[in-house]
């Protein structure tokens, strides 16, 4: 509940371990994707990233554009490219609505245990509430297609504390399994 009140600044750097990488999918309205790409392939030009670094399209119906960030880490230059392009996108006429929200992708090279995995299915139930505020989009409350799809998104089947129970305990016996 305290996320919800919080006014959250833009920072140039989380502190994250310099081996953890990430991306981002950045949704938006307000521009159709043929001309969102024109603006992300001119941004990648202006801005010489080349096509490891480089801002790509995405599809997905439920919103009028989604932009892909390449492989990310927690470096001040990083943060700044996507700054400028969140911005450019907004100068071009991208709004938000309540389809929209973004999403982070983590980079599971660093996830290579089951105890690791059992640490991170126990953040994401820790941590939940968060994890859907950001999920949700803008707006405090769920995006419009999750409304009117139910039953194509399984979140609480998932993540139902039993179903983790569950899986943690296997990961629990692999990982005693392993030591022995």
């Amino acid at each position: 509940k305290k996320i919800n009140s919080l006014n959250l600044d833009y920072r140039r750097q989380l502190n994250l371990l310099s081996q953890i990488s990430f991306g981002v999918e950045i949704e938006g309205s307000g521009l159709d994707s043929f001309y969102t790409e024109e603006i992300v392939e001119e941004f990648n030009f202006v801005n010489c990233l080349d096509s490891e670094d480089s801002y790509s399209m995405s599809t997905d119906h439920s919103v009028d554009f989604e932009v892909v960030s390449p492989i990310l880490y927690d470096l001040k230059f990083n943060w700044m490219y996507l700054q400028r392009l969140c911005d450019l996108l907004k100068r071009r006429g991208a709004t938000i609505k309540g389809n929209n929200a973004s999403h982070i992708h983590l980079g599971t090279h660093l996830i290579n245990t089951p105890d690791k995995l059992s640490w991170l299915i126990k953040t994401f139930v820790v941590f939940e509430d968060i994890i859907h505020k950001f999920g949700y989009g803008y707006y405090n409350e769920p995006r419009n297609y999750i409304i009117a799809y139910p039953n194509s998104f399984n979140y609480s089947v998932l993540m139902s504390p039993l179903n983790v129970k569950l899986f943690i305990e296997v990961l629990n016996k692999c990982d005693n399994i392993s030591q022995n």
